[in-house]
């Protein structure tokens, strides 16, 4: 199906956690949304061990062609939190750079 379309994850990471969410693809736009698996790691992971895990959650993106947007994200889900802004209010949010 779409397994290899644009995959996309979501990562979170505070000095406690690590989240990486899995992305799935909307059917009526085909953006990305975050409503997947979502992994939580120990910030005290090996650079192995987080290696492994995103490429773990990458092979969990792209699984399901979702019919209607869903209520909740799934790292609302994952920490029990209704609001995407209450879900990420202890996360920091830094911009992926080359070496």
């Amino acid at each position: 199906m779409l397994e290899h379309y644009a995959k996309r994850l979501s990562i979170y990471a505070n000095s406690q956690k690590i989240y990486i969410c899995s992305n799935q693809i909307f059917k009526k736009n085909y953006a990305s949304i975050q409503k997947g698996p979502v992994t939580e790691l120990s910030s005290s992971v090996t650079e192995e061990e987080l290696q492994a895990a995103i490429f773990e959650s990458l092979k969990n993106c792209n699984l399901e062609l979702l019919e209607e947007m869903p209520e909740l994200s799934s790292l609302e889900e994952h920490l029990g939190v209704k609001g995407y802004d209450k879900a990420i209010l202890h996360f920091k949010s830094e911009p992926l750079k080359e070496p």
